[in-house]
Protein backbone atom coordinates (compact mmCIF):
# COMPACT_ATOMS: atom_id res chain seq x y z
CA UNK A 1 0.00 0.00 0.00
CA UNK A 2 1.32 3.36 -1.18
CA UNK A 3 0.94 6.79 0.52
CA UNK A 4 -0.52 9.30 -1.61
CA UNK A 5 1.01 12.99 -1.64
CA UNK A 6 -2.00 14.20 0.12
CA UNK A 7 -1.72 12.01 2.97
CA UNK A 8 1.82 12.50 3.67
CA UNK A 9 0.59 16.16 3.78
CA UNK A 10 -1.77 16.10 6.27
CA UNK A 11 -0.16 13.71 8.12
CA UNK A 12 2.90 16.55 7.97
CA UNK A 13 0.43 19.72 8.45
CA UNK A 14 -1.32 17.67 11.69
CA UNK A 15 2.24 17.31 13.22
CA UNK A 16 3.49 21.05 12.38
CA UNK A 17 -0.09 21.92 13.96
CA UNK A 18 0.47 19.80 17.26
CA UNK A 19 4.03 21.41 17.29
CA UNK A 20 2.70 25.23 16.89
CA UNK A 21 -0.43 24.16 19.72
CA UNK A 22 2.07 23.25 22.01
CA UNK A 23 4.37 26.27 21.93
CA UNK A 24 1.35 28.06 22.27
CA UNK A 25 0.51 26.39 25.63
CA UNK A 26 4.29 26.68 26.65
CA UNK A 27 4.11 30.20 25.90
CA UNK A 28 0.78 31.05 28.18
CA UNK A 29 2.33 29.34 30.89
CA UNK A 30 5.60 30.87 30.69
CA UNK A 31 3.83 34.16 30.74
CA UNK A 32 1.89 33.72 33.62
CA UNK A 33 4.91 32.19 35.52
CA UNK A 34 6.58 35.59 34.41
CA UNK A 35 3.34 37.14 35.80
CA UNK A 36 3.53 35.09 39.09
CA UNK A 37 7.49 35.66 39.41
CA UNK A 38 6.87 39.72 39.88
CA UNK A 39 3.69 39.32 41.91
CA UNK A 40 6.14 37.40 44.25
CA UNK A 41 9.26 40.03 44.05
CA UNK A 42 6.77 42.78 44.78
CA UNK A 43 5.13 41.48 47.60
CA UNK A 44 8.42 40.30 49.00
CA UNK A 45 9.55 44.30 48.79
CA UNK A 46 5.97 45.04 50.65
CA UNK A 47 6.68 42.91 53.00
CA UNK A 48 9.89 43.77 53.67
CA UNK A 49 8.60 47.54 54.34
CA UNK A 50 6.15 46.74 57.05
CA UNK A 51 8.88 44.75 58.13
CA UNK A 52 10.95 47.72 58.03
CA UNK A 53 8.33 49.93 59.32
CA UNK A 54 7.50 47.63 62.62
CA UNK A 55 11.19 47.80 63.12
CA UNK A 56 11.28 51.57 63.05
CA UNK A 57 8.81 52.11 65.06
CA UNK A 58 9.95 49.05 67.90
CA UNK A 59 12.93 50.50 68.03
CA UNK A 60 11.65 54.26 68.52
CA UNK A 61 9.60 53.05 71.01
CA UNK A 62 12.18 51.16 72.85
CA UNK A 63 14.55 54.44 72.73
CA UNK A 64 11.47 56.54 74.10
CA UNK A 65 11.14 54.44 77.19
CA UNK A 66 14.87 54.09 77.80
CA UNK A 67 14.53 58.04 78.06
CA UNK A 68 11.94 58.16 79.99
CA UNK A 69 13.14 55.93 82.42
CA UNK A 70 16.64 57.00 82.96
CA UNK A 71 16.69 60.40 81.39
CA UNK A 72 19.42 60.11 79.19
CA UNK A 73 19.10 61.81 76.07
CA UNK A 74 21.07 59.81 73.97
CA UNK A 75 18.30 57.31 74.10
CA UNK A 76 16.23 59.11 71.84
CA UNK A 77 18.25 58.57 69.02
CA UNK A 78 16.16 56.19 67.31
CA UNK A 79 13.13 57.80 67.57
CA UNK A 80 15.03 61.29 66.27
CA UNK A 81 16.19 58.35 63.36
CA UNK A 82 12.80 56.89 62.78
CA UNK A 83 10.76 59.98 62.46
CA UNK A 84 11.39 60.87 58.91
CA UNK A 85 12.09 57.23 57.86
CA UNK A 86 8.69 56.19 59.03
CA UNK A 87 6.74 58.75 56.58
CA UNK A 88 8.46 57.93 53.74
CA UNK A 89 8.11 54.07 54.32
CA UNK A 90 4.25 54.57 54.98
CA UNK A 91 4.50 56.77 51.80
CA UNK A 92 6.01 53.98 49.47
CA UNK A 93 3.84 50.98 51.00
CA UNK A 94 0.88 53.02 49.71
CA UNK A 95 1.81 54.09 47.03
CA UNK A 96 3.12 50.77 45.24
CA UNK A 97 0.10 48.73 46.52
CA UNK A 98 -1.32 46.88 43.87
CA UNK A 99 -3.53 44.40 45.31
CA UNK A 100 -7.46 43.36 44.50
CA UNK A 101 -8.19 43.78 48.43
CA UNK A 102 -10.00 46.36 49.73
CA UNK A 103 -9.64 46.02 53.31
CA UNK A 104 -5.89 45.78 53.09
CA UNK A 105 -5.64 48.44 50.88
CA UNK A 106 -7.27 50.79 53.80
CA UNK A 107 -5.37 48.90 56.63
CA UNK A 108 -1.90 50.19 54.65
CA UNK A 109 -3.24 53.89 54.42
CA UNK A 110 -4.37 53.56 58.47
CA UNK A 111 -0.75 51.95 59.18
CA UNK A 112 1.03 54.83 58.13
CA UNK A 113 -1.59 57.07 59.64
CA UNK A 114 -1.17 54.82 62.94
CA UNK A 115 2.46 55.15 63.14
CA UNK A 116 2.20 58.96 62.74
CA UNK A 117 0.30 59.31 65.36
CA UNK A 118 2.26 56.78 67.74
CA UNK A 119 5.55 59.00 66.92
CA UNK A 120 3.66 62.13 67.93
CA UNK A 121 2.58 60.74 71.09
CA UNK A 122 6.00 59.62 71.81
CA UNK A 123 7.66 63.76 71.04
CA UNK A 124 4.69 64.40 73.18
CA UNK A 125 5.93 62.54 76.52
CA UNK A 126 9.54 63.63 75.73
CA UNK A 127 8.23 67.05 76.23
CA UNK A 128 5.87 66.65 79.04
CA UNK A 129 9.00 64.78 80.63
CA UNK A 130 10.73 67.71 79.67
CA UNK A 131 8.65 70.04 81.47
CA UNK A 132 7.06 68.63 83.87
CA UNK A 133 9.07 65.68 85.22
CA UNK A 134 9.69 62.44 84.53
CA UNK A 135 6.29 61.18 86.50
CA UNK A 136 4.39 63.10 84.41
CA UNK A 137 6.45 61.93 80.74
CA UNK A 138 5.63 58.04 82.32
CA UNK A 139 2.04 58.83 83.11
CA UNK A 140 1.30 60.15 79.60
CA UNK A 141 3.62 57.35 77.92
CA UNK A 142 1.66 54.42 79.90
CA UNK A 143 -1.57 56.10 79.55
CA UNK A 144 -4.26 53.71 77.70
CA UNK A 145 -4.62 55.93 74.27
CA UNK A 146 -0.88 54.90 73.80
CA UNK A 147 -1.29 51.47 74.56
CA UNK A 148 -4.17 51.28 71.88
CA UNK A 149 -2.65 52.99 69.34
CA UNK A 150 0.53 50.77 69.80
CA UNK A 151 -1.84 47.64 69.50
CA UNK A 152 -4.13 49.41 66.60
CA UNK A 153 -0.25 49.16 64.48
CA UNK A 154 0.90 45.72 65.39
CA UNK A 155 -3.26 44.87 64.19
CA UNK A 156 -2.28 46.83 61.02
CA UNK A 157 0.72 45.71 60.58
CA UNK A 158 -0.31 42.05 60.98
CA UNK A 159 -3.36 42.29 58.60
CA UNK A 160 -0.19 43.79 55.89
CA UNK A 161 2.45 40.91 56.59
CA UNK A 162 -0.24 38.44 56.55
CA UNK A 163 -1.35 39.35 53.01
CA UNK A 164 2.34 39.95 51.47
CA UNK A 165 2.75 36.16 52.99
CA UNK A 166 -0.23 35.21 51.49
CA UNK A 167 1.16 36.47 48.06
CA UNK A 168 4.06 34.65 47.96
CA UNK A 169 2.96 31.45 48.73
Amino acid sequence: MRFKWWQLALVVSVSIGFVVLLYVVAEFGRLRLVAAEEDVSRAQVQLARVVDLYQLLMNAESGHRGYLLTGDASHLEPLHRADGRIEALSRELAETYKGKDPAVAAAIRELGVVAAQRMSQMQESVAVYQLQGPAAGLRLANSASRHETMTRFRELAGITRDYERALMT
